[in-house]
């Protein structure tokens, strides 16, 4: 019986641990490949007028919603992945995405006169 305590306490601690230090190490990651992508589209960091990062539990990974001060109607969704695995592709990491919205509908393809940081091709 004593066993089987210590074994328990050593899994509630490890789990613990783990919550504890998985969790803002994604945040950094996912903040860490949005600065990049920010940076590949040219956009300048006093450009921000607001930025909300929340863990996307449904998913996994982060959603990162910005607004633009010279683009002020639509919402730029970053969302990171730290691994993806689709139909047909093999599983990649750390990876980040881009949709466009504006108040009422998701922009789509092909962006032109539309906004002005479109998302960049994936490589």
């Amino acid at each position: 019986m004593r066993r089987m305590r210590k074994i328990f306490i050593g899994i509630l601690v490890i789990s613990c641990l783990i919550l504890i230090f998985v969790y803002p190490v994604e945040r950094k990651f996912a903040l860490r490949a949005y600065e990049a992508y920010r940076l590949s589209q040219g956009i300048e960091d006093t450009n921000i007028e607001s930025k909300e990062i929340f863990k996307d539990y449904k998913n996994g990974g982060y959603k990162i919603l910005v607004k633009y001060k010279d683009d002020r109607a639509l919402t730029y969704r970053y969302s990171y992945y730290p691994w993806t695995h689709r139909r047909g592709e093999n599983l990649r990491f750390n990876r980040i995405f881009l949709e466009i919205s504006n108040s009422y509908e998701v922009l789509d393809p092909p962006y032109e006169n539309k906004c002005k940081y479109p998302p960049l091709d994936e490589k």
